[in-house]
């Protein structure tokens, strides 16, 4: 018995037998970049959080008047609150990244690149 292809072009040609080999083909490369792509973009708002934190986790200043004024005019309040935000979008993109990666993997895996 022969190992079912679970491939998404696999899945295309078996769920419509008018579908040719080489249009599967071209329609499963077009889903794979979309995936790619989606996976950069996330990746590319994950680094851009990062660097949003690491703004908002320098407090230090070239001069002591700087350190001075941050200082005096820090809101711890709302600090918390955008630092909170920030992270949970953060973990959410990582959620996010998690899947498309493995349905990357699940669906193209032995596909060539």
């Amino acid at each position: 018995m022969a190992l079912k292809d679970n491939s998404f072009k696999g899945l295309l040609t078996r769920s419509n037998k008018s579908i040719t080999a080489d249009r599967a083909n071209r329609i499963a490369k077009g889903a794979k970049r979309e995936y790619k792509r989606t996976l950069d973009k996330k990746e590319e708002e994950i680094d851009a959080i990062d660097e949003q934190i690491d703004r908002m986790l320098d407090l230090s200043a070239s001069n002591s008047t700087m350190i001075d004024n941050k200082a005096r005019d820090f809101n711890a309040a709302e600090w918390v609150k955008q630092l909170t935000d920030f992270e949970i979008k953060k973990e959410m993109l990582s959620m996010e990244v998690s899947v498309i990666k493995e349905k990357i993997g699940k669906y193209f895996e032995d596909e060539s690149k």
